[in-house]
Order: structure tokens, then sequence, then C-alpha cells
């Protein structure tokens, strides 16, 4: 069966873009591969994403900004930290940015790019606010409609140069496609619950017929399953921009918004900490006035992604945002060292500096500093993150503590404001977990009456644009 999907087309597209009066010479295109959940780790297992590393540069300590989707896309799309803030009946957390941000398809907009975006079966696909700054954009409703497909399709078609075109590919986070378990284990009883997409839900269900350990391993085979489906993916997209001669003239990025635990901290999926399992990401970067390959060691956060490709495309970075062009770099000029923060749910977050990582979760940490619990790894001697030692060390928490405090001060809203989606946003956003359903009779926007109102000039994500003007469903 053909999959559904549903294109939003805005009333005005860009008009044609005028050469680069820095240069003379013509824009690249930028082609943004974002596989939602695909860890670092998983790069050297898939091929075509690896053979497309040899033509260009690997980032191998790329950090997101966030353990999750909606945090880490808006991150990445406004090259600074995020807010989030809690909502509905359970309390779940929320993001999006301020009003006055910018995010990069929107600047991308100003300066004459064509600017399109292909969601897989995801939040943010169904949000106006990641709609805003793209000419035209294409949600995916089956859970098995792979976003690749489309934008390889859209390539094949031709499209107007210079072009912007964001792949969100949301197979490895909800597990598509489904695997005949029976040829992972050889338990019959177990059989129906393979097409389950999410791998937590996995383990719950296979755990009273096969164990726990045995359960995790099943869904660590799904996981790497699905990664190969990925792959393909990619294979798809380089065979259509490469039979549309315009590979020559187009910046490839693979990234991932951010990883996913597979048992490593007895946990599965994500959302669920700030370890480097969900953090550290794979980062490739190809541009055609560049020979490969090359390999970055240097720390980076994936807010830098927007900023560099500003910079390579001679416009100007956009006062707003925090993260720095990762140019000098791929010069092979290091960059000064930074301390690279992260936010995972309100007032949740962790600060990387100097081989140390501290973080604060509630009711998790080892020790605590002015009413805050803490966790400190040593990254050097414990890079998995398997001994905290935080009471052992309250020297490097105080040192990096006031930081990491701050920055939570600074991202975290406590009050939403305004109704957060469209009604299929909200139940795409309930269908994969980020938003429960309220009980018959609650406010599902609700907020607790004691928390604060300063942050109502914030923006959470669902209001920083307008609903598309045409909508036209294609079967």
């Amino acid at each position: 069966m053909t999959p559904a999907l549903v294109l939003f087309v805005l009333a005005c597209e860009s008009p044609g873009v005028p050469p680069d009066a820095s240069t003379g010479t013509q824009r690249p295109n930028i082609l943004l591969i974002d596989i939602d959940s695909l860890r670092a780790d998983r790069l050297s297992s898939m091929p075509a994403l690896s053979a497309l590393a040899e033509d260009g540069t690997a980032f191998t300590e790329a950090f997101s900004a966030a353990g999750w989707t909606l945090p880490s896309l808006a991150a990445l799309l406004i090259g600074g930290p995020p807010r989030v803030f809690s909502r509905g009946e359970q309390r779940r957390t929320m993001a999006g940015w301020p009003k006055d941000r910018r995010t990069l398809p929107e600047i991308l907009q100003t300066f004459g790019m064509h600017t399109r975006a292909s969601w897989g079966a995801s939040p943010p696909g169904v949000l106006p606010a990641f709609q805003a700054g793209f000419d035209v954009t294409a949600h995916h409703i089956s859970e098995n409609a792979p976003a690749s497909s489309v934008a390889a399709g859209w390539l094949a078609e031709g499209l107007p140069e210079p072009f912007f075109l964001l792949v969100h590919e949301r197979d490895i986070h909800t597990a598509s496609p489904p695997l005949p378990i029976a040829r992972l284990h050889p338990d019959g009883d177990a059989l129906e619950t393979c097409a389950e997409p999410q791998l937590h839900r996995q383990v719950e269900l296979l755990t009273p017929t096969l164990g726990h350990p045995a359960a995790i391993a099943h869904a660590v085979t799904h996981h790497d399953r699905t990664v190969a489906w990925a792959d393909d993916g990619i294979r798809e997209l380089l065979d259509a921009l490469e039979a549309s001669g315009q590979r020559s003239r187009t910046v490839i990025i693979v990234t991932s918004n951010h990883g996913e635990e597979l048992g490593e901290h007895g946990e599965v999926g994500h959302m669920n900490g700030t370890w480097d399992t969900l953090l550290r990401v794979p980062l490739v970067l190809v541009d055609p006035q560049r020979t490969g390959p090359t390999t970055v060691t240097e720390p980076v956060q994936l807010i830098d992604l927007a900023p560099t490709l500003l910079d390579r495309l001679h416009i100007p970075v956009d006062r707003s945002m925090t993260g720095r062009s990762m140019r000098p770099l791929l010069d092979g000029v290091s960059l000064p060292p930074r301390p690279l923060l992260t936010v995972d749910h309100l007032y949740v977050g962790a600060i990387r500096s100097d081989g140390w990582k501290l973080g604060f979760v509630p009711k998790m940490g080892a020790c605590q500093r002015a009413s805050r619990q803490y966790s400190l790894y040593d990254l050097t001697s414990d890079p998995g993150e398997t001994r905290d030692v935080c009471a052992e060390r309250p020297e490097i928490v105080a040192r990096l503590a006031p930081r990491l405090t701050q920055f939570l001060d600074e991202v975290s809203m406590q009050r939403p404001i305004g109704d957060p989606a469209p009604e299929r946003a909200r139940r795409a956003l309930q269908e994969q977990g980020y938003w429960k359903a309220p009980r018959a009779g609650e406010d599902p926007l609700a907020g607790d009456p004691a928390e604060s109102a300063e942050t109502a000039e914030t923006a959470e994500t669902a209001e920083s644009a307008e609903t598309a003007e045409t909508a036209e469903t294609a079967k």
C-alpha cells in the first residue's frame, strides 16, 4: 500500500537567488540528513555512510544538545540551546525557542535559497514551528514511509538551485520496518510483540517470555537491523543526488539529533538521562570544495552546525546563535576549548569540561549541592559512565556546578503558554509517548498554579510559526 503523505506548500516560494556577492559564485546546495536515534558507534556498520565519510570529514566527538528529539532538533535549527518546559497531566517536558530566534531555514529562505523538509513519522513534522522557513514540507503519516524516499523523488524531479533540503529520517526511532521475531528468538510465544515500534516497549513485552537480558538483546538486534535500513535510505538519497547532476554543487551533512540507550545503564530507548550513549552522535560533512577523508577529534556540538553552514554560504551568522562555526576545524585549526552544555528535561542537564561530566538529575545523583543532586564521571578513566565519583571529587563539582545551574535556569521554563499544537499534532505526540492524554475533565494544558509566569515572553515550539496555507493529501 502506498504510504500517505501530507504536503504543506507556502503561498510564496523563494525568488531566484543571485550569486553570492562576496565570491561572485553560486552558493552551493545543502543536503542535511538527520537520522533520529542513530548512535555514533553505529557508523562502522553503515556502508553507505562510511563510504560518504571517505569523501569528507568525520567528527568523532560530536554531541547533541539534548537526548531526545524536540529539544535537540530545535537546538540544531536555531544554533543554540532550546527552551524546555513541563506540560500536561503527567508534567511531560516539551521544547521550543524564544520568539525572536530565527531558524536556519528561515535565514536561508531570506537569502533566496529554496527550502524543503521531508519529515518521517515524527512530532516535529506536525508542529508548525518546525515548518517555519520551508517552502515545501512533507510529513509522513505512515510509520513505514521513509522520508528519504520522498526526498529522493524531489531530487529526481529537479529542485531549484541553490536549495536547502532537510531529511529527518525516523525509522530507527520507531524500529521500522517490523522484523519477524522468530528469526531472532525461537520462542514463538513472543511472535506478536515484534511489531511494537518502541524499543523500550519491546523489552517490557518480551521480558516475561524471554527474560530481561534476552529481551534487551532482541531490542538491540532490532535496532541494528533498522540502522541498516536507514543506511539504505542514505544510499537512495545519494544516488538520486548523483543522478540529478547536482552532487558536485551540494554540501552533504549526515548526523543524528540524539542517540539511544541500548542496555548500558539498564534501559533501552531515550528521554532518560544525559548519558553519552544518548548525546554522542555521528557527524559527517562532505563539501565539494574539500577533499577527504579527514577526521576532527575536537569536541563539537550540533548547535555549531547552523553557524558552520551560514559561514560556508557567506551569510552572516545570526547574533542569537551561541554555537560557533566549525570551519577552522575543517582547515586543521583548533578552536579554544569550551564546556559543552546539554539539557534533558526541566532543570535536568549536564556539563562536559576538561574530561569531566557533571550532571544534575533529580533523586539520582550521589551527592548534593545547593539543594541539587549531582552525578560526576571521569570520562578519561570511565568513558562508559559507570562509576559516579561526585562524593569523591567535591572540588570538581564546586567548579562546574555554578555554570550548569546557570544554564539550566536559563533554558528551563516553568509554565507553558498557549495551545501547543493542532489536534493532529497532539495525537502524534501522544502516540509516541511525548505527551500523555489527560484524564476525563482535566485540562491537558494546565500548568501548576504555583509555577512562575516569568517566562511568558518565550514562545514554545508550536506557536512560533503559522500553519501552512495549503494542504494537499496524496495517496
